[in-house]
């Protein structure tokens, strides 16, 4: 899955794939990086890497993450985290999607659902907290693969929203 994070006044280009539950390449600028990812009861997340291991607290905003470490204090600003817009049968179709592994907590919309920009379609918890995900725009719910209690990887297509078709 590809992403743009802004850090600073610098946007770095982000591609991560899941390799086993766990563990995780993520490429930087093109160059590969491999991690293992632990989760822990007080809301850290424990990163190693070849070059050692690290304790953080992650904490998302609605378009940044903050990152605390011993070391350090960052703020990253996340370009389209929840939503990707993508053509698709030559209707223009908004794929909604999590950019880690999440368990979908509830369902506001069915398939055939209109939708307004802006309007909720989703809650998922994804490390340790709920997120809402939201219309990116206007359109009809097309197709929903989302079921409340289920567990979903990143990158996995929650439901698409198709431009409304005029009768």
């Amino acid at each position: 899955m590809k992403r743009g994070f802004r850090i600073g006044d610098r946007t770095v280009a982000a591609e991560v794939a899941r390799l086993e539950e766990g563990r995780y390449r993520v490429s930087l600028d093109g160059v590969p990086h491999e991690y293992t990812v632990q989760s822990s009861r007080d809301g850290r997340v424990r990163v190693a890497s070849e070059g050692g291991a690290v304790s953080l607290v992650l904490t998302r905003g609605d378009r940044e993450l903050f990152v605390s470490s011993p070391e350090y204090d960052l703020r990253i600003g996340i370009e389209s985290v929840h939503r990707r817009a993508a053509a698709h049968d030559g209707h223009g179709a908004g794929e909604v999607s999590l950019p880690m592994p999440g368990r979908v907590v509830r369902v506001h919309v069915r398939d055939g659902d209109s939708v307004a920009k802006g309007q909720p379609l989703l809650v998922v918890e994804a490390m340790k907290m709920e997120h809402t995900l939201k219309a990116a725009r206007d359109g009809v719910v097309a197709r929903l693969a989302a079921r409340e209690g289920e567990m979903v990887e990143a990158g996995v297509i929650l439901l698409e929203i198709h431009e409304a078709t005029a009768k």
